[in-house]
């Protein structure tokens, strides 16, 4: 019996990382106050910097120490706290929502999607939304295909083992921690346009040499500048929409937002998966580096034109 594709088998494991990211999202917006989003953002941004820093670490030593199949129970036993502890909040927030009202699976199956279509009729009449949704889809496409194929890239374009694959996620973490500190300075003194812009041009670029230059020293240094650039822009940008959206659409515009995520991605990652073994790992990684210029120059015109509304708004 073959192995299968190293491309599919990331596929699989980036689709159920990928699934939580969203259903993230939405528990955030559920259960933490409008004012209070920008320092829920911050600190997620914080702490899951902070994981990939020390986590490839621990899974390292583990591995070294205590072999495969020490490294791989523990790593379970992780998520299964993590879906515990969740549990605990949906359970809670449920109970308080409902107040003790039974509602069916299908009833909630049907009020999942009647919000999510009515969140996309609303994106569709707002052109700052509809505008940053576009171009977070174009990003949510990079990132699905980066992460099904920067394992390969590594390892095979490389000549690196998983030990220097995890170094660089570490490295950007690091790179994360320090712009999510240099965000909350810049956003000060910068308006959100030029922050926006301005990072994910960087980051296409710095992306293209990564997946270019193969050279350990030099993608610990790409990456880390990539974890600088990637937290503005995303963090910024989804900023925007939060401060933009009226209370009363939050959780519809959020269902379509989280929703889209999911789906751009999923799509990004099959892409990666069926095409990499035919277009291969180096070129679809310069695609989706290209994907992240385009999202700039896509982005740039409409952004500047509905930010400039913005502000006449509020001079009116």
């Amino acid at each position: 019996m073959t192995d299968a594709s190293p491309h599919f088998k990331q596929t699989v494991r980036s689709l159920s990382g990928g699934l939580l990211t969203p259903a993230h999202r939405s528990l955030l917006v559920a259960t933490i106050s409008r004012e209070r989003l920008v320092e829920a953002n911050s600190i997620t941004v914080v702490s899951d910097n902070i994981i990939r820093i020390i986590g490839p670490s621990i899974g390292g030593a583990l591995l070294g120490i205590a072999g495969v199949e020490i490294a791989i129970a523990t790593d379970i036993f992780s998520y299964m706290i993590s879906s515990v502890l969740l549990s605990l909040v949906a359970v809670k927030s449920s109970q308080q929502k409902q107040k003790g009202a039974e509602i069916s699976l299908k009833q909630k199956w049907l009020e999942f999607w009647g919000n999510w279509w009515n969140g996309l009729k609303v994106v569709g009449t707002n052109h700052l939304y509809s505008t940053i949704f576009l171009m977070f889809s174009f990003t949510w496409l990079a990132q699905g295909m980066i992460n099904v194929l920067f394992v390969p890239y590594v390892i095979n374009e490389m000549g690196q083992t998983s030990v220097e694959f995890g170094w660089i996620e570490s490295v950007q973490g690091v790179g994360g921690l320090i712009g999510g500190y240099m965000l909350l300075k810049l956003n000060k003194k910068i308006g959100p346009f030029p922050l926006i812009i301005s990072s994910l041009l960087a980051s296409g670029g710095l992306a293209l040499l990564q997946f270019n230059i193969p050279i350990l020293f030099f993608v610990f240094i790409m990456n880390a500048f990539l974890g600088i650039t990637d937290v503005i822009y995303s963090v910024r940008l989804e900023t925007l929409l939060q401060e933009q959206v009226p209370e009363n659409y939050m959780g519809r515009i959020f269902g379509a937002y989280n929703t889209l995520m999911a789906l751009t991605m999923l799509i990004g990652m099959s892409i990666a998966s069926f095409l990499g073994e035919m277009m291969g790992t180096v070129m679809l990684l310069n695609i989706s580096a290209l994907l992240f210029f385009l999202t700039g120059i896509v982005g740039y015109r409409a952004l500047k034109q509905n930010m400039q509304v913005l502000r006449h708004g509020k001079n009116d």
